[in-house]
């Protein structure tokens, strides 16, 4: 029965149309009859769950945006990951895939859709979860089902929505709450930014209470510490940095099998092993994986020189490492000698797995972060240096920073340490409002083709809130579909500077 009903919800799920964002993709699951039938709903269409050729579900486009990643003009090519992806790379009004099959695949307008797809089950299951309180999996899937919703709410905010200010959330437009399962026939407007981060915080809060307990042996499934390591996250985005202390510290004070890995002791290859094993002790929770953005000719993505200077400030960091084969984080072309984009090293024709999610040496910038900001310089120090000392060899001594210097290096250090795991433009947009030592910065891109619908030369992204290209507008047939409800986001005309 299990195996028929979850095929029948993935059935609908997948033929789901662009209509009507949200009244679609609400589904009532009628016919749930057991505990089993139930996770199996969550594990096959709550989580976001690895489809062969489903480029909408890793998110490209958010790494292509920022200034880790430049282009390496090779060869012209439709086919290449970077080209389909160049309106994202040069912020342009209209990123998203236009009639052309090729740009569809990466530059895919259907995450929107793939989200609320994920929290129409996840609000179905928090709905018929009721009926079965006296199983021993209720808590554990009523658990699982609070922290997705809030772990895909938290994304589709800082993707859609602008950056948390505390001073403008209440204000300032997020994106469209949908708590409930049933369908309803209207038409749905965006909440605030702060009503958004308030659905988040009061998920994944209660997500801790009924996780408490729950240490899954897979990485790709959430437990109690996913939902610390969130509520960290979320509470470091809002500025409330006691919080990102406090659930930092119950991570650490509860490790079980997490770890930063020295990478004083562990050679290349063997870290490269272990990450991509399930229980990764690096890793929280994996929530999709997908292939890396590399392509065999053609454009290609690559490390821009401003992050490959941040790594060169120490020369014994072991994440870059010169950037050849002995290097832990990146790839190395061996034809060319560019450093492709890859966190995992590979040869000239192997194709690795990546993934986002929460890893473990988060934890750490994140309440070395919180500590600067609340000028616990001492205790800052020695949280990050628990990263510095396993990634590079003989770490300098930071101990006489403070106040904003200190604040600036942890966030260098956390760009070290997380690039092109798609945090970086979320970091760019939330250090523009920091309540303490904003930085509004300026990204420039580099575009050149032999032959393509956009002029060659540099692109500028322009200091937030300056510049709306910050925040992503809407594809056009969700606005079409929500008859005219939904306000969008709107980005200026962009064109290089020569």
């Amino acid at each position: 029965m299990s195996k028929i009903y979850l095929f029948l919800v993935l059935i609908i799920v997948g033929a789901t149309s662009c209509g009507d964002f949200i009244e679609e993709y609400s589904q009532n699951l009628s016919y749930v009859n057991t505990m089993d039938d139930l996770e199996e709903t969550l594990l096959g269409g709550g989580y976001w769950v690895y489809t062969k050729g489903g480029a909408e579900n890793y998110l490209y486009f958010l790494i292509a945006m920022d200034d880790d990643v430049a282009m390496a003009s090779i060869s012209h090519s439709e086919s290449t990951v970077g080209y389909r992806l160049r309106r994202f790379f040069t912020w342009q009004v209209e990123p998203w895939a236009t009639d052309d099959d090729n740009d569809k695949m990466y530059g895919t307008d259907k995450c929107w859709a793939r989200f609320y797809e994920r929290i129409a089950v996840c609000n179905s299951v928090l709905n018929d979860v009721e009926r079965f309180k006296d199983d021993e999996r209720y808590s554990q899937i009523k658990g699982e089902a609070l922290f997705l919703r809030a772990f895909y709410y938290f994304y589709m905010v800082n993707i859609w929505g602008e950056p948390y200010d505390k001073n403008t959330a209440g204000v300032k437009l997020g994106v469209p709450l949908k708590t409930f399962p049933r369908i309803v026939d209207l038409d749905f407007s965006r909440n605030t930014v702060g009503e958004c981060y308030q659905q988040i915080v009061d998920d994944a809060e209660a997500a801790v209470g009924y996780l408490e307990g729950i240490y899954p042996s897979s990485t790709k499934r959430v437990g109690v510490q996913a939902a610390r390591a969130l509520l960290a996250r979320v509470y470091l985005y809002m500025g409330e940095y006691e919080n990102v202390i406090k659930y930092c510290d119950e991570v650490l004070d509860d490790v079980r099998n997490l770890a930063v890995l020295d990478l004083n002791t562990v050679s290349v290859d063997d870290y490269h092993d272990i990450l991509k094993e399930e229980d990764c002790p690096e890793d929280i929770f994996t929530a999709t994986s997908g292939l890396t953005l590399r392509g065999s000719s053609g454009y290609r993505f690559t490390v821009s020189d401003d992050l490959v200077e941040c790594y060169q400030e120490e020369p014994g960091d072991w994440r870059w490492r010169g950037g050849n084969e002995d290097c832990h984080f990146f790839a190395y072309d061996l034809r060319s000698g560019i450093p492709i984009y890859s966190r995992i090293q590979i040869d000239a024709a192997t194709y690795l797995f990546v993934g986002y999610g929460l890893s473990f040496p988060e934890v750490y910038l994140n309440k070395a972060e919180a500590e600067a900001m609340l000028d616990k310089a001492g205790d800052a120090i020695n949280t990050i240096n628990v990263i510095r000392t396993r990634r590079i060899e003989n770490p300098t001594s930071i101990d006489g920073l403070s106040g904003e210097d200190l604040v600036k290096y942890i966030r260098r250090e956390r760009r070290r340490e997380l690039s092109f795991l798609y945090h970086r433009w979320f970091d760019l947009r939330r250090y523009a409002v920091a309540p303490k030592y904003p930085e509004a910065m300026t990204v420039e891109h580099v575009w050149e083709a032999e032959e393509s619908d956009l002029a060659n030369g540099t692109y500028v992204l322009n200091p937030y809130p300056e510049d709306g290209g910050w925040v992503l507008p809407f594809p056009s047939h969700v606005l079409e579909d929500n008859h005219g409800a939904l306000v969008d986001n709107v980005r200026p005309a962009r064109n290089p500077i020569n």
